[in-house]
């Protein structure tokens, strides 16, 4: 229907250029070819990991008559960089934080070990496409709770995108629902109220803890109607409370997590100065998110001018 209201000229034989944004793993072998290596955020398609996925399109829109033609396989992250690059050139960084999470950056040919030799300008760049959701799979470094340990096990990916799985926005509210089961199971939240609805698995989304957080009144209203419309359950004035600290506790960890992945690159980059372009649901609606990320990189690297938009 698109096609047919906005290009109704286009001849039968012509075909329509698209680019393609694919927000997964996959390994890049041109412009307009790339192999999936996972699926990941839970999500799963059998048939196609392994393949090359623009052939896999390609094939269905020609199978459907549909007049299009991919012409360029791009990473959301890397869609997100070139695309700020034409409102701001200092980009330096590009990231997505919606129901995943993932940044990328430019780098200087020389020092790609894969291309080192391809016979490009040392000091041309590329962009690298980071895949930092799987950072730490090996389970070396992150401090995870036994919250993060039963997401992940309670995964159809276990063991997969293990800092995603604490972070992004497809799991702040499935750990907010962990936390307060726990609590009512064990320690008398919302006692003797039917609280069962705590038991289906994302019930609560990360829309959930941003509009806790914007309830600033006394006696926290506004999270006794969040707690009655989602959960079923009549709360009182100290348990929306609590609900309201876990919630900041949950979204800070995810904020200042967030920024050490963008710190990283801005270490190994030496950058200084420069403009991180960040897309994705999350970021942009959750309240506080963006200033708790800015804090996290102050702190982190300390001076510097480094804007996000």
């Amino acid at each position: 229907m698109f096609i047919k209201e906005h290009h109704s000229k286009c001849s039968a034989e012509e075909k329509l250029p698209l680019a393609f944004t694919f927000s997964y793993p996959v390994l890049q072998k041109s412009i307009k070819e790339g192999i999936l290596q996972r699926w990941t955020k839970d999500y799963s398609c059998p048939g196609a990991e392994g393949n090359d996925i623009v052939a896999q399109l390609a094939a269905s829109m020609d199978k459907k008559q549909v007049p299009v033609e991919v012409v360029a396989l791009v990473n959301d992250t890397t869609g997100t960089l070139i695309a700020t690059a034409y409102r701001d050139p200092q980009v330096c960084i590009g990231s997505i934080f919606s129901t995943g999470c993932n940044s990328a950056y430019m780098e200087a040919c020389s020092a790609i070990p894969k291309i080192k030799h391809a016979g490009l300008p040392p000091d041309s760049r590329v962009v690298i496409n980071t895949e930092c959701g799987a950072f730490d799979n090996s389970r070396k470094v992150l401090r995870r709770t036994r919250f993060d340990k039963d997401i992940d096990a309670c995964s159809p990916r276990q063991g997969q995108q293990l800092y995603e799985k604490m972070v992004a926005g497809r799991y702040l509210g499935e750990i907010i629902r962990r936390v307060l089961l726990e609590l009512h199971n064990n320690n008398g939240l919302f006692r003797d109220q039917d609280a069962s609805e705590l038991n289906t698995p994302h019930i609560l989304e990360a829309s959930f803890l941003s509009s806790v957080e914007e309830d600033n009144s006394h006696l926290r209203e506004g999270v006794y109607s969040l707690l009655k419309e989602r959960l079923g359950v009549e709360s009182t004035v100290p348990e929306r409370r609590i609900t309201r600290f876990l919630v900041e506790i949950v979204g800070t960890r995810a904020a200042r997590l967030y920024a050490c992945g963008i710190a990283a690159i801005c270490k190994k980059r030496d950058i200084k100065t420069g403009v991180v372009g960040v897309d994705g649901s999350t970021f942009n609606y959750y309240t506080r998110f963006r200033l708790r990320v800015a804090q996290a990189m102050r702190d982190i690297i300390g001076r510097m001018i480094l804007r996000i938009r």
